[in-house]
């Protein structure tokens, strides 16, 4: 099986890291079978011996140490990526091909309080839904028009997290094969 790491601010401001660099530290540290998918911080890896929580936070220590910078990591099973996928929670109407539709990825279940604050910025261009431990974010116009961003989202959640592009998601499931088997 394996094993996905989202990373949070990889290739974006002054955050920029080869994946050949990504790589290495995550075989270094053990890991197997890794390799990158496109330059935003997707890494795919034979599962870890350790637990998630175990390897995200080694992932976490083992980047900040070689790139200079906090990189939060979110680990995610390819069998979850799957069943996340197929438990999309808008309908294939909701969404207008001019739309965005972003999966987040966070550490912890949004409680009530977060879930409240994130509401409040729920409109005509951004609508949310929490799905345990994910927010999906659907962006009915072009980027440029909501005034809504990750990091509004996290200050409404007061936890990190890392959003993903549905297609993005689709296409990893399609290139490794993945099944929620």
């Amino acid at each position: 099986m394996s094993t996905v790491a989202f990373l949070r601010a990889i290739n974006i401001t002054n955050h920029f890291v080869k994946m050949e660099d990504l790589r290495a530290v995550l075989v270094n540290q053990g890991f197997e079978n890794v390799q990158t998918y496109i330059q935003s911080g997707n890494v795919v890896f034979a599962d870890p011996t350790i637990s998630y929580a175990e390897a995200e936070t080694l992932i976490n220590r083992q980047l900040e140490a070689r790139f200079g910078f906090a990189v939060e990591t979110f680990l995610r099973s390819a069998s979850e990526l799957v069943a996340l996928e197929q438990a999309c929670p808008f309908e294939p109407s909701e969404i207008d091909p001019k739309a965005a539709l972003y999966l987040t990825f966070v550490r912890h279940e949004p409680d009530a309080e977060a879930q409240a604050r994130l509401a409040k910025h729920q409109n005509e261009l951004d609508t949310f839904r929490i799905t345990g431990r994910h927010v999906w974010w659907l962006r009915h116009k072009q980027v440029g028009e909501s005034k809504f961003s990750g990091a509004k989202l996290e200050r409404a959640l007061k936890q990190a997290g890392t959003a993903r592009n549905i297609t993005t998601i689709r296409a990893m499931i399609t290139k490794y094969g993945f099944t929620n088997a």
